[in-house]
């Protein structure tokens, strides 16, 4: 086994976390992580990122110092059994998708694994929904040599979590991936999933309506700019976006909207989760102006699947496109580049006008 590598968690939040983890067991790398989540408003482990490291440990049999709620400090050193089954309980409502990404990128040691999870939100604050991994994340992974499929018995919100969901990850060889085009636009879908108990409040219902009504009247103002690639906006503007609804049986109640756009190269998202006091036409509106800013700029990722696929890019080659660097961004790069030996170069280029940012990775 390796030296081990120390990393600085002050830079960011549980992001680091979890790619360091998961990279220690790829690479079969010990490492410790220090000043974990130190400039968040409540520093150190929480509940979903102590479950998300125990998971990791049971699944090689590795040895963990320092597991538990509000540490900072954390050593990690992966063990050689590999396991095809592992069961996670979240007793809190923690993000199901945060707690299997780290799984997922270390997936390769693995090849085939079966994840349970009990307990847990499928929807909350600052964590990628389940919806958006389904029909984002999830496809490009495809490409690139991982294949995710979820079973989904319960979905939950905050604050009582509740979820019941099982992964099975396969993974095969990790292949490149070069985002270099928008390339033509195929569909506009989406997905409005509301718990039960706000059927009769028709929540699911409204905001489908604000995000269409949002998608319309965006649509006209990019018509009217003055625009360096106009076949692609009447292309967009001819497709009618197509936004399912769900009600479903959960602990608490909660609402999410998530939307993608599918080109010929890549698929483009955006989500909005409902919020106590904001109306359901405002939450669809909110996602319908996130995929637009994605939309009128012609990137290649938006900024979540950008953090995300990131470095499952490391392992192989790729490059893509997004509208700016996020915290997120900079640490998927600087983990990434720490244990791979390779590099990324960002460069600044116009992007139908406006400002983008293109990343490459390559070898060293």
């Amino acid at each position: 086994m390796q030296e081990k590598i120390r990393i600085d968690g002050s830079t960011g939040g549980g992001s680091i976390l979890r790619i360091s983890l998961a990279f220690s067991i790829l690479f079969q790398i010990p490492i410790e992580i220090i000043n974990i989540r130190a400039k968040r408003s409540q520093p150190g482990l929480k509940q979903q990122h102590l479950q998300g490291v125990i998971a990791l440990k049971q699944i090689c049999n590795g040895k963990i110092k320092g597991a538990e709620i509000g540490s900072k400090r954390i050593e990690f050193y992966p063990g050689d059994e590999i396991k095809k089954e592992v069961s996670i309980k979240i007793p809190t409502a923690g993000s199901v998708g945060l707690v299997l990404y780290p799984i997922i990128l270390a997936s390769k040691r693995f090849e085939n694994i079966k994840i349970r999870i009990n307990g847990g939100a499928t929807f909350g604050k600052w964590a990628p929904p389940i919806t958006f991994l389904q029909n984002v994340t999830f496809p490009m992974l495809k490409r690139i040599g991982i294949d995710v499929d979820l079973n989904i018995k319960r979905h939950g919100f905050y604050p009582k979590g509740g979820a019941n969901v099982d992964a099975f990850v396969k993974a095969r060889e990790i292949r490149p991936l070069y985002l270099e085009e928008f390339g033509n636009a195929i569909k506009i879908k989406g997905i409005s999933i509301s718990s039960k108990d706000l059927k009769n409040r028709n929540v699911a219902e409204r905001q489908i309506e604000g995000f269409l009504r949002c998608f319309s009247e965006e649509i006209e103002k990019i018509e009217n700019e003055k625009q360096a690639e106009k076949e692609k906006i009447k292309n967009i503007k001819e497709i009618k976006p197509e936004i399912s609804l769900e009600y479903v049986d959960a602990f608490s109640s909660g609402s999410c909207i998530t939307a993608w756009l599918e080109t010929n190269n890549t698929i483009i998202g955006s989500d909005a989760l409902g919020e106590f006091g904001v109306k359901a036409e405002n939450v669809g509106r909110n996602a319908c102006k996130e995929i637009m800013e994605d939309i009128k700029s012609f990137v290649t990722a938006d900024k979540h699947l950008a953090d995300q696929i990131i470095p499952f890019l490391f392992l192989s080659k790729g490059s893509l496109i997004v509208r700016e660097i996020t915290e997120h961004i900079e640490n998927s790069i600087l983990i990434s580049q720490i244990f791979t030996k390779k590099k990324a170069i960002i460069k600044d280029i116009k992007c139908n006008g406006r400002e983008c940012k293109k990343i490459e990775i390559f070898e060293e």
